[in-house]
């Protein structure tokens, strides 16, 4: 699927995870994307409702593409704005994975037209759910191998591999409303923020991989082997509580900030001890909490051994540490500790004064990029 014609334009287009937005406008001309300007928000720290989380993010939403828009290097750019896509990630969206497949009694001639009604018959098992994204076909295999160029090639078995993509009906409708206050008569694809990361997965060339994405208010997973999604799954355990479960009598943003000097090695003992202790005794229960996810809600098949994490930059020296060093053994496929990388975001292009663009932000303009130069 293309956003649109390859002629250099103009977009805005809006990340959006459990807890927080990141919106802003680029001008891509092929291979080259420049950031015109960006920024990110996040909900207060309060108990809501999934329902009033929503209705929380659209107003974030609506407020963020007024300050966007109203930034300085957006002089004169408004106008040439035409497009604005929203990417969603976990909770607001999830896939599945469905197969369908043909056996021949002899070799057989493999046409589009058979592809295309295996495709058909793997996606017509979600049926038409009000709350069906999109289906996309990840791989064609001819007698049981991953096949690039399928038709016009003999086999005795085909087979279509198919993503299913759901999202929330509130959180769409929500987006469906609240985008054309920011650029006005557009109505925005939406896409699964977990398309975002398997293509992000796949730059590194890793086949068998655990994606996981630390948003704020949650974790989202995705299990690709031999370069194919296998699981998606979501756990309510975010940044945001982790840093609040060390250190519960301070800001999130305190400690983060504390967790930035650590790194940095520009952290005074005192403030250090405090912060690292904080840490040290809230692992027991994350160790327990994402060994039942890794082997319950991600199982019973043992996991690839290599994780690509992507988190909050001051956050990601510890928990990188933490998966592995900690002891998840019984969860991989090797038996093996984790070994854990940043998940390799490509350069977001040019940010505009100087701005930092933040992992989801660079995230959704890498689907878009992808997309766009299909």
């Amino acid at each position: 699927m293309k956003f649109g014609t390859s002629a250099a334009r103009t977009v805005a287009f809006a990340s959006i995870e459990s807890g927080s937005v990141s919106l802003g406008v680029v001008r891509i001309d092929g291979d080259a994307t420049a950031v015109l300007a960006s920024d990110h928000a996040e909900l207060s720290l309060e108990a809501r409702t999934p329902e009033q989380t929503i209705v929380g993010l659209k107003q974030l939403i609506a407020e963020l593409g007024k300050k966007v828009l109203a930034k300085p290097e957006m002089l004169g750019q408004q106008k040439h704005i035409r497009e604005f896509f929203c990417v969603l990630f976990a909770p607001w969206t999830s896939s599945r994975i469905n197969r369908a497949a043909e056996s021949y009694p002899n070799a057989t001639h493999i046409t589009g037209t058979m592809i295309g009604l295996l495709e058909k018959k793997a996606a017509s098992v979600s049926g038409n759910a009000p709350d069906l994204l999109q289906s996309n076909t990840v791989q064609i295999l001819l007698n049981g191998y991953p096949t690039a160029a399928p038709i016009g090639k003999r086999a005795q078995s085909l087979e279509a591999i198919v993503q299913i993509s759901t999202c929330n009906p509130a959180m769409r409708a929500a987006m469906l409303e609240v985008a054309p206050t920011i650029v006005p008569g557009v109505t925005p694809p939406l896409y699964a923020g977990n398309a975002a990361l398997m293509r992000t997965a796949a730059a590194s060339e890793i086949e068998d991989v655990l994606v996981l994405h630390v948003s704020n208010e949650g974790s989202e997973a995705l299990v690709l082997r031999r370069g194919v999604p296998e699981k998606h799954a979501y756990l309510q355990i975010g940044a945001r509580s982790m840093v609040q479960k060390a250190m519960p009598n301070a800001a999130p943003e305190e400690t983060l900030a504390t967790l930035r000097l650590i790194a940095n090695d520009q952290c005074s003992p005192d403030a250090c001890t405090a912060v690292q202790q904080g840490f040290a005794s809230m692992e027991p229960d994350l160790v327990h909490t994402f060994g039942e996810f890794f082997s319950t809600t991600l199982g019973p098949e043992r996991l690839p051994h290599k994780i690509m994490l992507t988190v909050n930059p001051d956050l990601a020296p510890w928990l990188s540490g933490f998966f592995a060093r900690i002891d998840f053994t019984q969860c991989t496929d090797t038996s093996q500790p984790f070994e854990v990388a940043l998940l390799p975001l490509a350069p977001a292009g040019k940010a505009a004064a100087g701005q930092a663009v933040d992992p989801d932000f660079a995230l959704a303009l890498t689907l878009i990029n992808k997309e766009t130069n299909k």
